[in-house]
């Protein structure tokens, strides 16, 4: 055979290699451009389940950006199923958990929320700002400032948010106990002020009496059953005010 002939069958086997790897390159980049865009892959119904019926445009948006902060779905649209593939739980610091529920079967995605519980609100004077918070003493969303009496309401006269402030759950509790000892008695109470600096709650009655309570060392449960009995006893018309700040000890001003 001459040389042309081994020339020519060389050139024919470079064709047809070069020809099965284009073909082969088309079809994977077509079944990966597929794989990224077939609605086959896609959720076609995303939800959010919560208790409060909250905005749920702006809580799909934070979602949407969580997912893509992550470096595999760079390339995936946010409703993808891979993009969610590794993904369980949404930390968002507003609620108490986001739990990411899958079901490929339906091609749903859902995000199941768990609030945190609302004690109250703790208000910062100086900065004129309030924060639900709850008893583990986190302060995880803002709050109107209201004036209402609807939920627990403190005073912080003294410290800003900038603070990162965390309150001690025993004193939740405790503020909690003292609240509903006066309201139990039947004895109004108008305003909750917290002065760190002392470590003292003053409470002022809507009668216009003022309660000062040391809060330096959390109240045992005897000062509790002395609070109840000194208010079941005791005609609060006579007097201004009573001072529990020093442990162990009473003072009270009449008018």
């Amino acid at each position: 055979m001459s040389l042309t002939y081994y020339r020519g069958r060389k050139k024919r086997i470079r064709y047809k290699l070069w020809l099965g790897v284009s073909l082969v390159c088309i079809l994977v980049v077509g079944g990966l451009y597929f794989f990224y865009q077939s609605p086959l892959f896609s959720f076609k119904t995303i939800t959010v389940v919560d208790s409060r019926g909250a905005d749920h445009s702006e809580l799909l948006g934070l979602m949407r950006d969580y997912v893509e902060s992550k470096w595999w779905s760079h390339f995936l649209p946010a409703n993808h199923m891979l993009a969610w593939l590794f993904i369980k739980k949404i930390p968002l610091p507003i609620f108490e958990s986001v739990d990411v529920v899958k079901k490929y079967s339906e091609s749903s995605l859902s995000f199941v929320i768990t609030e945190y519980q609302r004690v109250g609100l703790w208000c910062f004077q100086k900065a004129q700002e309030c924060f639900w918070f709850n008893r583990d003493g986190l302060l995880f969303q803002e709050a109107p400032v209201s004036e209402g009496a609807l939920f627990l309401k403190i005073q912080d006269v003294e410290r800003d948010p900038s603070d990162q402030i965390k309150i001690d759950p025993q004193l939740i509790t405790s503020i909690e106990s003292i609240n509903e000892i006066f309201t139990g008695a039947q004895k109004g109470v108008d305003s909750i002020t917290y002065l760190y600096s002392k470590r003292e709650l003053q409470m002022k009655l809507v009668a216009g009496q003022e309660f000062i309570i040391g809060v330096k060392k959390i109240p045992p449960a005897t000062f509790y059953t002395y609070l109840k009995n000194f208010l079941a006893t005791t005609n609060l018309d006579s007097i201004d005010y009573v001072d529990f700040s020093v442990e162990n000890r009473i003072f009270v001003k009449k008018k």
